[in-house]
């Protein structure tokens, strides 16, 4: 397992993320090279927090929520 600094990087990862979100570590092979695929279960309820920073993903992207807005649906009331 990798360290950063002197912790195990599980280790590392858990503390850094809030609230505490599921995660695994699986080893793979693809196209004869051995690769290590990092896991993360979806959050749900609220942001996740990686060292004090919340993010959202929105489709490919992640973004800091005071950033994103959703569109904003028409509901008809608009003068025309």
């Amino acid at each position: 397992m990798l360290d950063v600094g002197n912790e195990e990087l599980e280790s590392w990862l858990l503390r850094q993320l809030t609230p505490k979100i599921d995660f695994r570590f699986s080893e793979e092979s693809f196209d004869g090279h051995s690769v290590v695929v990092l896991e993360i279960a979806q959050a749900f309820r609220h942001p996740v927090q990686f060292g004090g920073q919340e993010y959202i993903r929105v489709g490919s992207y992640k973004k800091e929520p005071l950033i994103y807005s959703p569109p904003q649906e028409d509901n008809g009331s608009e003068k025309r």
